[in-house]
């Protein structure tokens, strides 16, 4: 079984060697690495191929004539792969140990799974915290379960870290969605809702760099946006496919909950997240989602007018950080 390896490329000079020596020291062999020139400004393409030089390893670089983001880098990468499985990696993060990609794929072998997501441990100014989320093995069989394991957490949101089965994605035409910031939350829960064998190994199988100046290290008007967007989309595909599905109903609506207090905790001014708010709250009142009592508790400021709704959030916010602190 080959595989794929996506590594979309825009301003890492400074890490990306370090991400391409982490594949090329892979002890399984039949790799391709898809590098996709997002039109990074910098060295980092330079820095790439002096690095694969080094070894005898396949890659191909795919080079964009305009930049296109993550999404559309990845899906680049998706059109270009010619393995039976791909593998998402982010050019400022790295592959764990040398025997990351012969774990997943022995597993995928004994499970039969449409994808494979391994453990992971984050690094931030040299501390590592390992996730303790991800750390059992787990084989889930059957689509209602896997989307009530999604709905509870067992299965990791991100794409990265995951092997998944190249012909499973083009069946599913599971392309990333171009154009906003929260790709990940959107493609693995049309990913799940797919699926019928998943596997996660319990091994940790990447590094995950957090970096200060990264797009998902703060919130923004631009994320909070585009996490709105993905709200609309889980929203509409709940009401036409999964009525019934009451984990899955109390997934969104806690995905809902946290973009209200992310827009109370942004750094701008009053009138933005005032604009912000009422725009996820559209989207609420208009896709009627089913809610237990907790997502009564939670979205009790639907009930009210919009500026009245707006000071609940806001006093919800403080509660639940005072409550976190």
């Amino acid at each position: 079984m080959s595989v794929s390896i996506i590594i979309p490329v825009y301003k890492v000079e400074k890490f990306i060697r370090r991400c391409l020596l982490s594949v090329i020291a892979q002890d399984y062999k039949d790799i391709e690495i898809i590098i996709v020139d997002d039109c990074t400004p910098d060295k980092s393409i330079q820095v790439a191929i002096d690095t694969l030089k080094e070894s005898d390893a396949n890659y191909k670089i795919i080079v964009h004539e305009q930049n296109k983001g993550l999404s559309g880098a990845r899906n680049t990468g998706i059109k270009n792969a010619s393995g039976d499985f791909l593998y998402f990696l982010d050019s400022d993060d790295e592959l764990h140990d040398s025997t990351c990609i012969s774990s997943l794929l022995s597993v995928q072998e004994q499970t039969g799974a449409d994808f494979v997501s391994g453990n992971y441990q984050r690094v931030y100014n040299g501390h590592i915290y390992v996730s303790k989320r991800y750390s059992n093995q787990l084989v889930i069989k059957g689509n209602n379960n896997i989307i009530e394991a999604f709905a509870n957490g067992s299965i990791p949101i991100t794409a990265w870290n995951k092997l998944i089965s190249k012909e499973f994605i083009i069946k599913a035409g599971l392309y990333f969605k171009e154009g906003i910031i929260n790709e990940d939350e959107l493609w693995t829960f049309n990913t799940i809702i797919n699926a019928h064998v998943v596997a996660l190994s319990g091994k940790t199988t990447y590094n995950y760099y957090m970096n200060e100046n990264s797009i998902m290290s703060s919130s923004t008007s631009s994320r909070i946006l585009s996490a709105i967007e993905v709200y609309k989309e889980l929203a509409v595909c709940f009401s036409k496919h999964f009525k019934q599905e009451k984990h899955l109903s109390a997934h969104i609506n806690r995905f809902a909950f946290f973009r209200h207090l992310e827009i109370i905790s942004l750094n701008e001014p009053m009138s933005t997240k005032r604009n912000l708010y009422k725009r996820l709250r559209e989207y609420q009142k208009n896709i009627n989602i089913k809610k237990d009592m907790k997502g009564h508790i939670m979205h009790a400021h639907l009930l009210f007018p919009p500026f009245i709704g707006f000071r609940i959030m806001q006093f919800t916010a403080l509660l639940y950080n005072r409550r976190k602190k």
